[in-house]
């Protein structure tokens, strides 16, 4: 019964090329939606003086880095990064995709110098074809200007990526099969860069020796580094730019990757989740002044490993209302202290290209208030004491130490704080985050009694799947929650293998088709429980 009693499923969007051209826009690529308000929409100056030349066509090169033809010319460079770092690398040696793509970069380097002054490649027939089927990798097979001459691959490589990128190979071969001319536009496309190339070419291991193209091709912390900078809005990369240097920037590129891009400089201040309420606090968890940009977003960067960026960062995601609950009676720091306490994982959360802890944001967007401002306790506090004991010990211990005198809902947000660094999809912050979400739809006066959240609780692991079917019909009452965990249980519980799989079956089937009625309004909601 571990498995989901319905199938759920899902399409994934994925990135289709389009026949034509990229439609160029304006603007660059722009950071997540800001909580803060009055964000302004400014651009960045030196964006509109700085470019580089792309070597040949840029459709070439954004299908040969796996980037949508419809991207902006701002977005181009910064799309570039983004895929080296998320698919260019594997335990820090060089993907078959990089290869290829620095191999591509090379080629049409090559092509390029064989386009004249208007950016044309051109062949007047038999005559002059050999220097280019040599960089693009191919020979002749029969008598020029015949229809049986074609074309066949003299350096496999080369060939490969000339048919990958797109070069009209049949057009050229058609061309001298009756000897005439060939021409094809290899004009290179100026495109717009952050701040100036040599910014970036200075932080190269081989400075001098390589552009700003071959610095983010060779170099995945240079890569990593624009990419971040990238989705940082433009006066506060300005400001990181000036106060620090893109040098000095560099060993933090994958904490500004991941978690950057919600730091924010107003007026020459950090903009703060929770305002001026949280400034205290955050002030003493990064141990400098938010007026002083320079000393509080490198304190930011390097504290706990990254941790405490990441707790910024999903902190100044969510809503204005949530950051000021938690910007109340010194949540902020307490909360971070639980979910930095050692023991759970101390990791550093930029050890890979996806962010850690991923349920710390989902715990911060979807944590619930009570009419008093404390933080929603489904049930009980007893009951979720019972529920900690047998899951993580060292939460579990801390847990425990309060019990009796000084359990509070508070304590309970600690702890889940703290769970939230475990990685499972499973365990008691899951559960918590459930119970709430079925509270909050079933309303006052039919909250879960603490019976069935203890219940609920200590079935999660076996059954939490199922769990999506209270959420959908919340007028499912405490009695038909209790009867369908039991039956669940009961028939997991038998030995033959056989019959437990006919009856499982019969059991999906029947709650199946139950569903599928309430949901056509064929079963009234008066009847829900009855029914069910």
């Amino acid at each position: 019964m571990r498995t989901s009693l319905f199938l759920w499923l899902s399409f994934a969007a994925g990135l289709i090329w389009a026949g034509a051209e990229p439609a160029w826009g304006l603007g660059v690529p722009s950071p997540p939606a800001r909580t803060q308000e009055n964000t302004p929409q400014s651009t960045d100056a030196s964006q509109a003086q700085s470019r580089v030349i792309i070597p040949g066509p840029l459709r070439s090169l954004l299908r040969m880095s796996g980037v949508s033809l419809e991207v902006s010319p701002p977005e181009v460079m910064a799309l570039l990064a983004h895929n080296v770092v998320l698919q260019g690398y594997q335990l820090g040696r060089a993907t078959e995709f990089l290869i290829l793509l620095r191999r591509y970069v090379n080629q049409a380097r090559d092509l390029s110098s064989l386009a004249g002054p208007d950016g044309n490649i051109h062949v007047s027939g038999c005559k002059d074809a050999e220097p280019l089927l040599e960089k693009l990798g191919y020979r002749r097979q029969g008598e020029c200007g015949k229809n049986g001459m074609a074309l066949i691959t003299a350096d496999p490589e080369r060939a490969f990526l000339t048919v990958d990128s797109g070069f009209p190979l049949l057009d050229l071969e058609q061309a001298l099969q009756h000897n005439t001319a060939f021409a094809y536009n290899y004009k290179g496309t100026a495109v717009p860069i952050l701040f100036a190339p040599q910014d970036w070419t200075a932080l190269a291991s081989q400075k001098g020796q390589r552009d700003l193209l071959e610095s983010l091709l060779y170099e995945g912390n240079v890569a990593r580094l624009y990419w971040a900078m990238s989705k940082i809005e433009p006066d506060t990369r300005l400001a990181m730019k000036k106060e620090f240097g893109l040098a000095r920037l560099l060993p933090e590129a994958a904490i500004l990757d991941l978690y950057g891009s919600q730091i924010c400089v107003r007026d020459g201040s950090v903009v703060l989740p929770g305002g001026r309420n949280a400034e205290k606090q955050w002030q003493e968890m990064v141990g400098a002044n938010p007026g002083a940009p320079a000393e509080f977003i490198r304190g930011l960067l390097t504290k706990d490993h990254g941790w405490l960026a990441a707790y910024y960062d999903s902190m100044a995601r969510t809503s204005a209302s949530q950051q000021e609950h938690f910007a109340e009676s010194g949540r902020l720091k307490r909360y971070y202290e639980a979910f930095r306490s050692p023991g759970v994982n101390n990791d550093s959360p930029v050890r890979l290209a996806y962010r850690p802890a991923a349920s710390l944001l989902v715990l911060v967007a979807r944590m619930d208030w009570d009419e008093r401002g404390q933080p929603y306790v489904p049930g009980n506090l007893q009951t979720w004491t019972e529920l900690l004991r047998p899951g993580n010990a060292k939460v579990a211990r801390k847990w425990n130490k309060h019990s009796g005198s000084a359990v509070s809902a508070d304590k309970l947000a600690e702890s889940m704080f703290a769970l939230s660094r475990v990685e499972t999809d499973s365990g008691p912050l899951q559960a918590y985050l459930c119970m709430s979400d079925l509270d909050q739809r079933r309303g006052p006066g039919r909250r879960l009694s603490d019976q069935t959240v203890w219940l609920m609780g200590k079935k999660y692991v076996d059954f939490s799947g199922q769990y999506l079917i209270f959420l959908e019909f919340p007028e499912l009452n405490d009695d038909s929650i209790a009867r369908f965990l039991n039956t669940a249980e009961a028939l997991n519980k038998i030995s033959d293998h056989t019959l437990r799989g006919n009856a499982m079956g019969i059991f999906q089937a029947n709650v199946g088709l139950w569903q599928i009625l309430a949901r056509q309004g064929q079963i009234e909601r008066a009847q829900l429980n009855s029914s069910w």
